[in-house]
């Protein structure tokens, strides 16, 4: 990696429970690798959001920015979007090595619950009459 590289990971909103034991073991396999990580999660519950993990060698400034930032109709500081990672219990996550590719299989409970969201959200446009294809 590049002294002033970047590595990003777009990955499902769980971060929490079972469900978000493979997203946690991400972030404990950035830190391993001695990187500095922010977490930004996007607006939401677990179930429906995503989660980006931006890592790189040195702690970066995310205040220059081209357009300003709001929430609720306030200028915000970017900072407020970024996940606290004080708040992760990393106990249960693994370190990922190539030797053994176990992320999908740590997935699986989040997967299970992001699959039954989605098809009660999908019943539920049905059954409003939103069409799913043109």
């Amino acid at each position: 990696m590049k002294k002033d590289g970047l590595i990003v990971v777009n990955y499902n909103g769980f971060l929490e429970g079972n469900p978000g034991r493979a997203a946690r073991s991400i972030y404990k396999t950035l830190l391993a690798a001695g990187l500095e990580v922010r977490i930004l999660p996007t607006p939401g519950a677990e179930a429906t959001r995503s989660v980006v993990f931006v890592a790189s060698r040195h702690k970066q400034d995310f205040h220059k920015l081209r357009m300003t930032l709001s929430k609720d109709g306030q200028q915000v500081d970017i900072e407020t979007f970024f996940y606290d990672p004080q708040k992760l219990d990393l106990n249960d996550a693994v370190i990922l090595t190539d030797d053994k590719p176990i992320l999908e299989l740590l997935n699986i409970p989040g997967g299970k619950v992001w699959r039954k969201t989605y098809t009660e959200m999908t019943k539920a446009f049905c059954k409003e009459g939103v069409p799913l294809f043109r």
